[in-house]
């Protein structure tokens, strides 16, 4: 039988991670993914060099039968190996202790690649649930691990005694230290951290849980110096009185209860620092108490400039309030990217709740749900400078941060504020272009901007509208709790706004009387609406009249005469179509020329229908003869997979127009 036992041909020194000149320096598990790409690249290139320096003898070891394709690996790429499975886990961030448990049982070569690879024996995660068994091996492991850096986790729910122990261990090895993170109920543990030295540390994370609330670290921790500090993660204790220098942060995160320090003392910490994300979940009335205690005046004008900042995440169970908008107007960050509201899930695992404000200045991905990737839409595809807010004030996000450069404005079932307000928020909004609105109550909108029906129900001539301006598109989905609200409702919301530069009108779940209302005042207003040349209309559950003389009747032609795109999604189809016919006066569709006036629709090129199995395919066929003759054919036709089942009536259609596949736009 073969001894399981391999010749070693390399250097153990080679399988050392951290003098292996193709080895990653970065191994620790604290990262979403432990130096994969790095791993894997280095991976490929050494096992291609290898093999290929050693493939002359292959056949030789063939012949002899002497050693097998893993005997011929050399120990720096069995050590990343042995890393890559060390370090692949998901969810709980621990590396496979188990992984190497196995991997030192394989063979005599294996156990000695594992011993004394360094990373492999870095990673100290101490815990109740393992204290008793691992505490015995720590000096052990501290060993093995040689000079690599080390990654300490500590859940420190035992007694004194055993943190004594531990720390005692640990302290020798200080200089070492790159990631320490500790969880505690007592504060002597954090009582080992005074003077001690630890130079390498990049990343702190110490969170406090007890009865008292809240803890302050000890003075002259860490000896006050940490050159290489990146990260810092604090719940429960007082940032007052830190003794080591932020300005060399690139994240710093904040929760819970921990004293704050003055005004003067805060600026002095972050002012001007190298902070890249900011994340915080604190009370923010506490908060600001603390960091404006003695400031009587100009408090709101009083920031702190954080010159690099890119991300501001807030946490909090108070939903959007004064005083997280007062919180995040606190600091000026010129480069800032993101700013997330979200909801705290009171989880310890941290995992974010649902996202109640989040601004965003880079350009979102082309393929957002929002814009339908194959039919053209009047709304570029990538929205830079938007905000979204959901079920929240809309005066409260406009007050948390610089709302002059948004262009897209995307609210859902967010609370309006009074007639004044809401006007200012839309005045401050002076770069608006998009404006999607989305679960929109038009009647409980409207009571809380006026105060009263009857207030709403007065002429609009008489109320100060919301002049937007610079408006392009204004998209509303109507959402009514299963009841309808009184018919003029939705087209009172809308007309509450002053928008002389829209462009596209999208507009979801309506009945019919309130689609009459919007095209009868849309067509007693035409003149305000000149650049209006896009229509998309989605759910209109009720059969749209395609007879003139009936009450119902909506006239697009005359309510919309510029437009250049007509959308329907979900809509009886038909009494649109037919509008875009010649009058039945004019004559028959095959005598019809250029010169007849009048033309319906003039600018109308693209027609989208979608989700209506009742459209009549030859009202189709004659409505693209029809404005070919008169010489405004249509260029593209938009439908859905209903049309292709009449192959025959398909193919016609193919032949006379461009076709593309229909797709939702905004809803």
């Amino acid at each position: 039988m073969k001894d399981l036992s391999s010749p070693l041909r390399t250097p153990f020194a080679l399988s050392n991670a951290l003098n292996t000149p193709t080895a990653s320096r970065v191994n620790h598990y604290f990262v979403d993914s432990h130096h994969q790409d790095d791993s894997v690249s280095r991976f490929d290139e050494i096992v291609a060099r290898k093999l290929n320096e050693g493939q002359h003898h292959e056949s030789d070891d063939h012949r002899n039968g002497s050693e097998s394709y893993v005997d011929r690996l050399p120990n720096e790429i069995l050590s990343l190996i042995f890393e890559s499975g060390y370090f692949q886990f998901e969810g709980e961030r621990e590396p496979d202790t188990a992984f190497r448990s196995l991997a030192l049982q394989i063979s005599q070569r294996f156990r000695q690649l594992v011993l004394h690879t360094p990373s492999l024996w870095s990673v100290i995660h101490l815990s109740p649930g393992n204290i008793s068994r691992e505490l015995a091996q720590l000096p052990t492991c501290l060993a093995r691990s040689k000079e690599y850096p080390l990654e300490i986790q500590l859940r420190a729910f035992w007694n004194t005694d055993l943190t004594e122990s531990v720390m005692d261990k640990l302290r020798t090895h200080s200089t070492r230290w790159r990631r320490l993170s500790i969880v505690a109920i007592n504060d002597h543990i954090l009582s080992f951290l005074q003077d001690t030295p630890a130079p390498r540390l990049e990343h702190l994370n110490i969170s406090f849980y007890s009865h008292h609330q809240r803890t302050a670290l000890p003075p002259a921790i860490f000896q006050g110096y940490l050159p290489l500090l990146s990260s810092v993660y604090l719940r429960n204790i007082d940032v007052d009185g830190l003794d080591f220098a932020f300005q060399g942060l690139s994240t710093l995160e904040i929760r819970g209860y921990g004293t704050w320090p003055t005004f003067s003392k805060l600026k002095e910490t972050l002012n001007g620092s190298s902070l890249q994300r900011l994340v915080l979940h604190v009370k923010p009335k506490i908060a600001m108490q603390q960091i404006f205690d003695g400031v009587s005046e100009g408090i709101h004008d009083l920031q702190i400039l954080l010159p690099e900042l890119r991300t501001i995440e807030v946490y909090t169970s108070e939903w959007l309030t004064s005083g997280i908008s007062a919180l995040i107007r606190l600091f000026a960050c010129p480069k800032l990217e993101d700013l997330f509201v979200r909801e705290s899930t009171g989880s310890l695992t941290e995992a974010p709740g649902r996202t109640i404000l989040h601004h965003s200045k880079i350009t979102s991905n082309p393929a957002s749900p929002i814009i339908g990737s194959t039919q053209p839409s009047p709304l570029h595809a990538t929205l830079p400078y938007r905000l979204l807010l959901r079920s929240a004030n809309l005066q409260f996000a406009t007050r948390a941060l610089s709302v002059a450069t948004v262009s897209t404005l995307e609210i859902h079932k967010v609370y309006w504020p009074r007639h004044d307000i809401t006007r200012d928020v839309f005045t401050s909004l002076n770069h608006l272009r998009h404006l999607l609105i989305y679960e929109h109550r038009a009647t409980e909108a409207l009571f809380r901007i006026f105060g009263s029906r009857d207030q709403t129900s007065q002429d609009l001539s008489l109320i100060s509208r919301f002049n937007i301006p610079s408006l392009e598109t204004l998209a509303i989905e109507f959402s009514n709790g299963g009841r309808m609200p009184p018919n003029n409702d939705a087209i009172q919301f809308i007309r509450l706004f002053s928008l002389p530069s829209l462009k596209s009108l999208h507009l979801k779940t309506l009945d019919l009387p309130q689609w009459k209302n919007i095209t009868d005042a849309f067509r007693q207003h035409t003149a305000e609406y000149p650049a209006l040349a896009s229509l998309t209309l989605t759910n209109i559950s009720d059969i749209i009249p395609t007879n003139p003389h009936d009450p119902f009747y909506t006239n697009i032609v005359d309510a919309f005469p510029r437009l250049s795109q007509l959308s329907l999604d979900g809509v009886s189809s038909n009494a649109f179509i037919q509008q875009l016919l010649p009058s039945p006066s004019a004559g028959l569709v095959s005598e019809i020329t250029h010169d007849d006036i009048p033309t319906p629709l003039p600018n109308l090129r693209t027609l989208s229908i979608r989700n209506d199995r009742n459209v009549g395919t030859p009202l189709i066929h004659r409505t693209i003869i029809a404005r070919k003759n008169m010489g405004v054919p249509l260029s593209t036709l938009y439908v859905d997979s209903h049309f292709g089942r009449n192959v025959e009536s398909f193919e016609w259609i193919r032949e006379h127009v461009q076709v593309g596949q229909a797709a939702s736009e905004f809803f």
